[in-house]
């Protein structure tokens, strides 16, 4: 497929994603940064594609994955991991989680975020931040220490 060919077909379905997409996470802005998420991630796929005539499939299948993965970053109250360092005991609502969360320098806040909203495994988090395995493991490390100062 062309770049000419994919930028016909999400013109013609943009406003099919975007309905889509608005059904799902009930918010404009939120709709909007799935379509947006899901153009590049089907451009930068597009060679997966093996039958154009399955495009809108295809499109409308990385669109859901997309709203159910912002609607289950939204959904997330407890920062929880494998040592059980935070336990339910730490009562919060999204937003003030969200707001400790980012409140930590970019360098920590990545790696929590990936760890655990995007749920990536420290090998895969190393790889997409171009770290090492030993760096990601500090930095989430170092990371528990804060948000258990802030809490």
């Amino acid at each position: 497929m062309t770049k000419e060919e994919f930028i016909g077909l999400i013109k013609k379905y943009k406003g099919q994603m975007y309905r889509f997409a608005f059904s799902i996470v009930k918010n404009e802005t939120d709709a909007e940064d799935v379509v947006a998420e899901t153009i590049k991630k089907a451009y930068e796929n597009l060679n997966k594609l093996k039958n154009k005539g399955k495009f809108k499939r295809w499109i409308m299948s990385i669109l859901a994955n997309e709203a159910k993965r912002m609607m289950s970053k939204r959904n997330k109250e407890i920062l929880t991991d494998d040592s059980n360092t935070f336990e339910n005991n730490y009562y919060m609502n999204d937003l003030e989680l969200k707001h400790l969360v980012n409140s930590l320098p970019a360098e920590f806040r990545e790696v929590v975020i990936l760890y655990y909203y995007e749920r990536f495994t420290v090998k895969e988090i190393a790889q997409i931040l171009e770290v090492s395995v030993g760096t990601v493991k500090s930095r989430l490390s170092r990371a528990r220490e804060k948000l258990k100062l802030l809490l």
